[in-house]
């Protein structure tokens, strides 16, 4: 009879924290996208740049990158970085775009050169 009553006892502390839970989560109610305010640092886009072209520096000195590909890197560098200083100098959406674009084919030909 003791086994019993204890095993009762336990379904019901259960049923009841479970229920609790089950309440508490029920008069939460989640955040959606809007809610939330997220800032980015106006030079976030530099800061990029320079971590794609210190990555390419460390790849042509560790020997992960042919000299043969240099070029094309040297291109896609040049190409990033006018995007780079043409969204700082007017810091637009499509200027925006555009400076993404071009960092990820800087880093996409750093990891994928042929």
């Amino acid at each position: 009879m003791g086994v019993t009553n204890r095993l009762l006892k336990n379904i019901i502390v259960t049923a009841a924290l479970s229920l609790t839970a089950v309440t508490m989560s029920c008069s939460f109610t989640p955040k959606t996208a809007q809610q939330f305010q997220y800032t980015t640092s106006p030079n976030a886009r530099f800061y990029a740049y320079l971590m794609i072209n210190g990555i390419a520096q460390g790849a042509f000195l560790t020997g992960e990158l042919d000299k043969n590909i240099l070029p094309v890197i040297d291109a896609q560098d040049k190409k990033a970085r006018l995007a780079v200083l043409n969204y700082m100098k007017h810091k637009r959406g499509q200027n925006a775009f555009q400076t993404d674009i071009a960092l990820t084919r800087y880093l996409s030909e750093i990891r994928n050169p042929y």
